[in-house]
């Protein structure tokens, strides 16, 4: 379990997060939404022990973030940033064998994972590509399936669906659903796709100006006064043939 106790960030004097309190268990897929500028990247960073918070900390299973070894955090946690440099001369396959250098399982189950991964995100053709050869979009959809085939208990991913199309947004939640449920792991992502949201996340936080507002299912926090407040909008939730979508003016 990740618990965040009274996390409160400033940088050069300025608030950057407020008394953040929240916890996230096994089992779970967790978003995090916000106008930009909310905070959200940088709660993730504090999460993954990359920014040292001014007051307050970041505990797994207790223990404070910073304290935590590197095969501990590598056990831990997979981060998958919201841009990463595509690295030139290098395959896809070796992308994806950079997440298994500190595997613990056997080599062919190793190898199951990554194919596994790379299927549910449409790149098995791409396999023996050279990396720097992809779109943003694909390239986005390799880290994403890097992240499905390690080890970590904790996926943790900043705007993981911005530069997905409809088709690869919708092949991505289901993926996460599966690893959530075969794999005993879970998921912490901010979005701005309130929709992706809607249909897979189980619980979202609303954070605006550094504060979490709120956090409940979907379906009752995209009603709630705060959150039409943190994006000065109103917006209510349409039932269609296919599932529930949100309509905002």
């Amino acid at each position: 379990m990740i618990s965040i106790k009274d996390l409160v960030l400033a940088i050069d004097g300025n608030p950057v997060l407020k008394k953040i309190n929240a916890q996230f268990t096994i089992g779970q897929i967790y978003g995090i939404c916000g106008p930009n500028g909310a905070g959200k990247s940088s709660l993730l960073r504090c999460l993954l022990g990359l920014q040292i918070p001014t007051n307050g900390g970041v505990f797994v299973d207790n223990q404070p973030v910073e304290a935590l070894s590197g095969s501990v955090l590598r056990n831990q946690f997979c981060w998958v940033p919201d841009s990463q440099p595509i690295p030139p001369g290098y395959s896809v396959a070796d992308v994806m064998s950079w997440g298994q250098i500190y595997s613990k399982r056997p080599s062919d189950q190793n190898e199951s994972a990554i194919l596994s991964s790379l299927q549910s995100m449409d790149l098995i053709s791409k396999k023996n590509a050279k990396a720097s050869s992809l779109s943003q979009g694909e390239f986005k959809r390799l880290q994403i399936a890097r992240a499905l085939a390690s080890e970590a208990q904790f996926l943790i991913f900043d705007e993981p669906t911005a530069p997905l199309d409809l088709s690869n947004s919708k092949a991505f939640g289901n993926a996460l659903k599966e690893t959530v449920g075969n794999q005993k792991k879970s998921v912490i992502l901010t979005s701005h796709d309130l929709n992706f949201l809607l249909r897979f996340a189980d619980q979202v936080s609303v954070m605006n100006q550094g504060e979490l507002l709120e956090t409940d299912v979907p379906s009752r926090l995209f009603l709630s006064e705060k959150f039409s407040k943190a994006f000065k909008m109103s917006t209510e939730i349409l039932n269609s043939p296919h599932g529930k979508v949100i309509h905002s003016w």
